[in-house]
């Protein structure tokens, strides 16, 4: 199965870019009310590993994120591979 998102974010693309790769930018993030990313390392090039901590704001445990990247094209493309076998792919575009 694929599904696919679209997102417009009313930025440069680098600036972006970066928001969307340096470790201390993606402690940023909030996927939600509940969950906070407290920690991150990014290794950005093919081979090289995303991997992140996930924790609630309120009780319950937290997990670790990783996956491997499979195509690195700077400010363009982006494609990993989780640990459990999914795929995503991260297209940039002005």
């Amino acid at each position: 199965m694929r599904i696919r998102t679209e997102v417009l974010i009313d930025a440069p693309l680098d600036v972006v870019w970066r928001a969307f790769n340096d470790p201390a930018e993606i402690t940023q993030w909030d996927a939600s009310d509940d969950w906070r990313t407290t920690w991150a390392s990014n290794d950005l090039r093919v081979g090289g590993l995303l991997r992140l901590r996930i924790e609630p704001r309120h009780g319950e445990a937290g997990f670790d994120f990783a996956a491997t990247y499979t195509w690195v094209e700077p400010m363009r493309r982006i494609d990993w591979r989780m640990e459990d076998g999914r795929h995503v792919r991260v297209d940039f575009r002005e």
